[in-house]
């Protein structure tokens, strides 16, 4: 995320919040420019430009952490209950398994949304727009 330019004057306070509890940090324009550089440059499939703030990827719980968590340190102190991931992740490989494919799909795709909705800072799924998400999502299937 960069310091006001044409690519990032239009983000809000919402956004950059949303972004900095991701654990993605401030650049200036230079440096981002440096990294998209290095980037264009890298014989690798996928680069990321970015500057990552380890703490807050080591104190997230949310779906950005399950992709980048490995990039920070966990503390080794875990208190398990309903919210904790590891249960959540088993409960919902159960529940899916018991059901049909139309089912497990509209199950998969209320999950997907509540954590999008989580991401995104917002309190419900209402304004997450399912039908549109799923034909994507099953287009590249």
């Amino acid at each position: 995320m960069g310091t006001a330019s044409a690519m990032t004057g239009h983000l809000g306070d919402r956004d950059k919040a949303r972004m900095s509890r991701a654990g993605l940090a401030t650049l200036s324009t230079g440096q981002a420019l440096e990294l998209l550089d290095a980037a264009m440059v890298a014989d690798r499939g996928v680069v990321v430009a970015t500057r990552l703030n380890t703490r807050a990827l080591g104190s997230d719980t949310t779906a950005p952490s399950l992709l980048l968590g490995e990039l920070a340190a966990r503390r080794s102190r875990r208190v398990v209950d309903d919210t904790d991931t590891a249960v959540s992740a088993t409960g919902l490989i159960l529940r899916l398994r018991s059901l049909g494919p139309e089912q497990r799909h509209r199950e998969l795709l209320d999950v997907v949304c509540s954590n999008a909705a989580t991401v995104l800072g917002r309190s419900s799924t209402a304004d997450i727009n399912a039908a549109a998400r799923s034909r994507t999502w099953a287009s590249t299937r």
